[in-house]
């Protein structure tokens, strides 16, 4: 487990991960709600979902990241009605999802395990997000 033995590593996965999930739920608060009511009530319920499930031990530590992946390709899927690039994002991250928990056993067989497959699929599927983001109209409702 080439990424996953040094603490920090750890540490730097999950902050940098928490800096972008924030900052790309602000502003697609803003483009799916005019209501600032709207925006924090969803904002704040999406991370106390996320931070519950961050306390729970299951899919190595993952679940926190299963629910954030599934609830931002519904809010992607609804600012671009493009079916294909929703699924291009969703299949990045489930890849990158999966070499993420499947990286403690693959570090029995293989040296440097899978873990860097999570970083380039999830940069991937940034790139994609953004990309939606930059390109979607200011607001919907």
């Amino acid at each position: 487990m080439l990424f996953g033995t040094i603490a920090l590593g750890d540490v730097l996965d999950t902050v940098s991960i928490g800096i972008f999930a924030l900052l790309i739920s602000l502003i697609l608060a803003q483009k799916l709600f005019t209501r600032i009511s709207y925006q924090v009530v969803s904002i704040l319920g999406i991370f106390s979902i996320a931070f519950l499930l961050e306390q729970l031990p299951y899919l190595n530590g993952s679940l926190v990241y299963l629910f954030l992946f599934i609830t931002l390709g519904l809010i992607l899927y609804l600012l671009s009605h493009k079916t294909s690039v929703a699924t291009i994002i969703m299949c990045l991250l489930f890849l990158g999802l999966l070499a993420r928990i499947l990286d403690i056993q693959a570090c029995n067989t293989l040296v440097i395990g899978t873990h860097f497959i999570w970083h380039i699929a999830v940069a991937l599927a940034v790139f994609f997000i953004v990309k939606i983001v930059i390109q979607s109209p200011r607001t919907m409702h």
